[in-house]
């Protein structure tokens, strides 16, 4: 038989949970996961996953005018971007601020995160499709933790 676990490659990567997460499988047993196996997302997902991005793109731009600043007077103003161009990267901790510093209700954003991980782009322990009730076993910590993770490694990329 073979192996039914995910194999990690440059469109997966685990996620350890700092609580794990205890189900029933099909079976009537109990199983307590530690860990996900996060997939990059698929043609059937990209509402959520551009929405996400969406947000944070936003988000970030308005997290980057603070970086500009006016070098001359009000008549020929021009600005110039103080942000370092070839080390800036967008990675877990950018994606927090910028979840947080919006004016937009971080709650849309984390309604399409939970979306995209009931959609198939979340499995328990590489076995078990995420579901809402099982989502919903997710610490605050986690699920913040892995939101920053999942976006830094799938949606930000081309942003590197």
């Amino acid at each position: 038989m073979p192996d039914q676990t995910t194999k990690p490659d440059a469109k997966t990567f685990e996620f350890t949970l700092s609580t794990p997460i205890k189900y029933t499988n099909k079976d009537g047993t109990f199983s307590e996961a530690s860990h996900l196996v996060l997939h990059s997302p698929a043609r059937g997902q990209l509402k959520h996953s551009r929405k996400l991005r969406q947000f944070l793109t936003r988000s970030l731009m308005e997290v980057g005018k603070g970086f500009a600043v006016d070098v001359r007077g009000k008549d020929d103003a021009v600005v110039e971007d103080k942000a370092p161009k070839s080390t800036a990267k967008i990675g877990e901790k950018e994606i927090s601020i910028a979840i947080y510093c919006q004016d937009a209700s971080v709650d849309i954003f984390f309604d399409h995160f939970r979306r995209l991980m009931c959609s198939g782009s979340a499995k328990l322990d590489g076995l078990v499709d995420m579901h809402t009730g099982l989502y919903d076993r997710l610490t605050p910590d986690d699920e913040e933790n892995l939101s920053y993770k999942y976006c830094a490694f799938f949606l930000m990329t081309s942003f590197q």
